[in-house]
Parts: structure tokens; sequence; C-alpha cells
């Protein structure tokens, strides 16, 4: 196990190390915007690791959320104004309400932690919070864009879902190459919980890809989480119909 994650680790800094460099004369060079940090969506988040987080390298906020079995966790970063911040927001036992709230002030390297987190971000701010980084609205937060409404407009091409495990799979092709995928979406739902997992691989401006600052903005496994389980169902409901799948 020690092997596999210091794997893992490995390849993510490789990707880091790689960060903010383009092949300008090779068609498809990929430029990643993140100036030093990792994001390993299967590894639950503790606040010790909000100082590892990706530190993009232009002034750009991002948000996400990982649910993995009864710990719930949005990440805020904070970086287009004012001191940079990461914040932590996390319901550890599945009930609604948070438990921890926690920022990480990258200038100095210190945390400070809220003596009140369920009255710093109310139960209903924090689903609220849930709901648009699976949405991908961006009025208050900066998710990808590429959210559930994004993803079920993809349904129109039934060429494009899959059924995956106990739910569905729609995805996004690179236009040019059609053995590589640039989106991927995933929805599922048993009795240990719901997995949710929407993935931006990479974005195209001409012929370079872009990858953003999270490629995973939506990272749910075995989630008992109620926002999860509710955007699983209707995902694999709203698709699974469409394609004949359900």
């Amino acid at each position: 196990m020690k092997n596999i994650n210091h794997l893992l680790v490995s390849l993510c800094l490789c990707s880091v190390l790689s960060a903010g460099y383009v092949l300008a004369d090779a068609p498809g060079a990929t430029q990643a915007n993140v100036l030093r940090g990792y994001y390993i969506p299967k590894i639950q988040i503790t606040p010790g690791d909000l100082k590892k987080m990706p530190v993009p390298a232009t002034n750009e906020d991002y948000a996400f959320y990982q649910s993995i079995a009864s710990t719930s966790s949005v990440v805020i970063g904070r970086f287009s104004a004012g001191e940079r911040i990461i914040t932590l927001v996390q319901d550890t036992n599945a009930d609604g309400t948070v438990d921890i709230y926690v920022d990480y002030y990258l200038e100095n390297g210190k945390f400070s932690y809220s003596s009140s987190p369920s009255k710093k971000v109310t139960p209903e701010r924090f689903k609220e919070m849930k709901e648009q980084i699976i949405t991908g609205d961006n009025s208050s937060l900066n998710p990808n864009r590429e959210g559930a409404t994004y993803m079920l407009g993809l349904k129109s091409d039934m060429k494009r879902i899959r059924p995956w495990r106990n739910g569905i799979r729609i995805y996004q092709l690179n236009p040019d190459d059609t053995n590589d995928v640039m989106l991927d979406f995933y929805a599922a739902k048993d009795m240990h919980g719901a997995d949710m997992v929407f993935e931006v691989k990479y974005r195209l401006s001409g012929t370079v890809r872009i990858m953003p600052v999270i490629t995973h903005s939506v990272y749910c496994r075995n989630s008992k989480d109620p926002v999860a389980l509710q955007y699983a169902t209707k995902m694999i409901s709203e698709t699974g119909k469409q394609a004949g799948l359900r």
C-alpha cells in the first residue's frame, strides 16, 4: 500500500513539475496552470493536506467537492484578490452539519480553525456550496464550469453514454482525436452509497490542451451524503432513461 501511495504522489509531483510549460511547436501540447501542489481525489482530505493543495500559476480561484463514505468536504482556493487562502469545510458524519472549518494562509503557512464551524457555514449554505460545485454554478464559488448541467447537455449524443457499474458514464472526446477523452462524468449508486466523478482532463485552446488547476471538481465514493445521493440518482435517471439504459 505504501508503494502504491508513493507512486501516486510521484506521478502527481511529476505533473506539477511540468506545470506551466508548453512545447509551443508540438501539436496537442499540454499546459497545466499549477505553480505547485497536488490533489489526489481518492485520498480523504484532512486539514493538514491544505498546505499541499494546488497553487495556481495565475490568480485563479477554485472549488471542489469530495465525499468518501461519511465524510464530505468542500475545498475553496482564493487567489484572485487579497490574501491567498485555502479553506476546508468538512462534515465528518454525513448529517449535513459542518464539523470542521479551517483556513490555511499561504503567505505565513498558518492554520486558523473556527470554534463554531456550523455557524460559520450553516447546513443550508454547505448544501448550496456542494450543489453549486456539482452543477458548475459559479455565482459565489469557482468550480469547473463543466458541472452536472453541462454533463446532462452531452446526453443528446447517445454515443457518449455508456453503462457504468450501477449507473452511467458520459464523456466528451477530442474532436481531432476520437481516441482521446477530454471530459469524463460518472454516476452510480448501490447499497454502499453514491459514486460520482466529474473529471476535466483538459480543454482545448487552438491546438494546446489546457489542464484546469483542479481536474476533479467532484469526487464521491461510497458517499452517504444526501446531496451526492440525490444528484447521482438524478443523473442516472435522466440520462439512463433517454439512452435506454434504465
